[in-house]
C-alpha cells in the first residue's frame, strides 16, 4: 500500500453533505471524480460530520466507471475524527477507533491516507493527545498512513 503525493487541489466533501445540500445523494460524484482524476486532482477530503459524504464518495470510488480507470493507489482518502455533530465529538479512544472503522468500511478501502484528528480546541488536552495515539496505533498497523491535528485555535494547536 503507498500513497500517492496529495495533488495541490483537494476534492472536498462538505458539498456532498446534508448542511450544504438538502439531496447531496442526486450529485453526479462519479462524474465529479472522474473528471477531478483526469485533471489530476487525486485528493479528496471529508469528514464523518458531513454526512453522508463518506458514503456518497465511497460508493463513487468504488463505481465501475472509476474503478476500471483507476487503482486505490492512484488517488488520496482524507478525513478526520473529532466532531460528528454541532456539538458532538468521537475523541475518546473507543469512539476514535469506531470512527476509522467506519470511515475504511464506507470507503471500502483497507487503509487511509490521512486521518486528521480535527476541532481539537473542543475537548480537553488529555482527551487530544488520547485520540492521538489512537491515530499513531492505526498509523503503527499500516491502516492510517498519515496523522495530522487540525482545530481553528492555535494556541490549543501548539499546545
Amino acid at each position: 500500500m503507498t500513497s500517492t503525493q496529495p495533488s495541490p487541489l483537494v476534492v472536498g466533501g462538505a458539498g456532498f453533505s446534508y448542511q450544504l445540500n438538502q439531496n447531496p445523494e442526486s450529485l453526479p460524484i462519479v462524474d465529479i471524480f472522474l473528471r477531478a482524476f483526469e485533471l489530476g486532482v487525486r485528493t479528496i477530503d471529508t469528514s464523518p460530520y458531513y454526512e453522508p459524504s463518506e458514503q456518497l464518495m465511497g460508493a463513487a470510488l468504488s463505481d465501475p466507471l472509476i474503478t476500471s480507470k483507476y487503482q486505490r493507489s492512484d488517488y488520496e482518502i482524507m478525513t478526520q475524527v473529532g466532531r460528528i455533530q454541532e456539538n458532538e465529538f468521537d475523541s475518546p479512544s473507543d469512539w476514535v477507533q469506531k470512527s476509522v472503522a467506519r470511515s475504511i468500511e464506507r470507503f471500502q478501502t483497507s487503509y487511509l491516507d490521512v486521518v486528521f484528528c480535527h476541532d481539537v480546541e473542543y475537548v480537553s488536552i488529555d482527551e487530544a493527545v488520547t485520540a492521538l495515539g489512537v491515530l499513531l496505533e492505526f498509523q503503527r498497523a499500516g491502516i492510517i498512513l498519515r496523522v495530522g491535528i487540525s482545530g481553528y485555535d492555535i494556541d490549543v494547536l501548539a499546545e
